[in-house]
């Protein structure tokens, strides 16, 4: 990161309503709902009955806002999801939902179907989804953040902040997504220290990192989870150059959960210990 994100967090968690704005970005467009029934996704995009929409949804009560943010061409996707993520992360009691580029499902759905920002269609690979119950002082809000880059490569992140009108009971989440890698050898230096720099953040936390292949090239499962091997051990290698140590490899080869991908990756996830 090129920002000081560490820097940025008691910024953030001193009132959960003031939006953050990646640097350089501007407010491309702002609305405001007040006591509205609002189906909040929390699943991917997929078909049913001929009718795109999300795959799992909660029925609320909200009152907020939403605000679509231009970034521009500089920065990649990655490291604005990163700036918002960290930016909430304080005040965050549940991920309720996250996904990445083809496990969202159709872009075009989410900008146009969902979000109601046609601005925020591209193509598939470049998005990413979380998700949050937060609270702070008190009040519960329902967080979404997406982060798209267009086929022209600007990028744009599009932020729902809407407080409940009633209270959601949660316990924290023992298991958290932190991101896929969809090449590992095509990594650049860039994102192999961004990776690294989150990794370390939830080891500050106590917690178990577990870099998880997923693999389909074959009809034997069997084959498959030793693809996956190599794909984590092959992350695993690059992130013990940068100091990382401990790290767990695991496969799961093409039993991923209904509606991600089937698309060879690793799935880097942070386990609570207790």
């Amino acid at each position: 990161m090129r920002f000081g994100l560490f820097a940025l967090f008691s910024l953030f968690s001193v009132a959960l309503h003031a939006t953050p704005m990646f640097p350089g970005a501007s407010v491309f467009e702002s609305t405001k709902m007040t006591d509205t029934r609002f189906d909040l996704a929390v699943g991917g995009m997929e078909k049913q009955d001929g009718v795109w929409r999300p795959e799992r949804t909660f029925k609320l009560s909200v009152s907020g806002s939403r605000h679509t943010h231009e970034i521009g061409y500089e920065a990649s996707t990655q490291e604005v999801f990163e700036y918002y993520s960290n930016a909430f992360k304080p005040v965050v009691v549940k991920q309720l939902f996250s996904c990445e580029a083809l496990d969202c499902g159709s872009s075009a759905q989410w900008a146009n179907g969902y979000f109601g920002v046609r601005e925020l269609y591209g193509p598939d690979r470049g998005q990413y989804l979380n998700v949050w119950l937060t609270e702070e002082a008190g009040q519960q809000q329902v967080v979404s953040l997406y982060v798209i880059q267009r086929g022209n490569r600007k990028v744009y992140a599009h932020l729902d902040q809407f407080d409940l009108m009633s209270p959601i009971l949660v316990e924290a989440p023992r298991a958290q997504m932190l991101a896929t890698v969809y090449d590992v050898e095509a990594m650049r230096s860039d994102e192999i220290r961004d990776l690294a720099r989150q990794i370390r953040l939830e080891q500050q936390q106590d917690g178990d990192i577990w870099l998880v292949g997923h693999a389909y090239g074959s009809a034997v499962q069997a084959v498959n989870e030793e693809t996956g091997v190599s794909l984590a051990s092959a992350l695993d290698e690059k992130l013990n150059m940068l100091g990382l140590q401990d790290l767990q490899v695991a496969s799961v080869g093409m039993l991923a959960p209904l509606g991600e991908a089937s698309v060879d990756r690793v799935v880097i996830l942070a386990v609570r210990r207790d």
